[in-house]
């Protein structure tokens, strides 16, 4: 289950299940996994996108589908403090993350001048 603070609306906390990729990456498991998956990483997460660095998941730490079951509370107490001292109360005036059309606005109108400037140069 997830944590929120009805002081920073947009922002929900939960942990993340992380099973390897290849042997140096990793992936997060997501609605479309099915099945209960033993964790070696976890990561804390928040619906805006911001995630922690990966941490090593407490032993018998395990996913089934759509949510990741920490062994003790004591852990989601931790990962909660993660979230909560990483994240929301260290940033201030928390605002969401950009959406997909924002930061395309932004890097058109950083892309579109120096594409211009370089076909002036030709």
């Amino acid at each position: 289950m997830g944590w929120f603070s009805s002081d920073h609306p947009g922002h929900e906390g939960y942990v993340v299940g992380l099973v390897p990729r290849s042997e140096w990456a990793w992936r997060e498991l997501t609605t479309g996994d099915d099945g209960e998956h033993p964790l070696r990483m976890i990561a804390v997460g928040c619906d805006c996108g911001w995630r922690s660095p990966r941490l090593y998941a407490p032993p018998g730490t395990r996913w089934s589908p759509y949510i990741v079951d920490l062994p003790t509370k004591t852990d989601d107490e931790r990962a909660y403090r993660i979230w909560w001292h990483g994240h929301i109360e260290n940033a201030g005036e928390v605002e969401p993350a950009p959406t997909l059309r924002e930061e395309a606005d932004r890097i058109h109108e950083v892309a579109y001048p120096l594409a211009e400037r370089m076909a002036v140069r030709r």
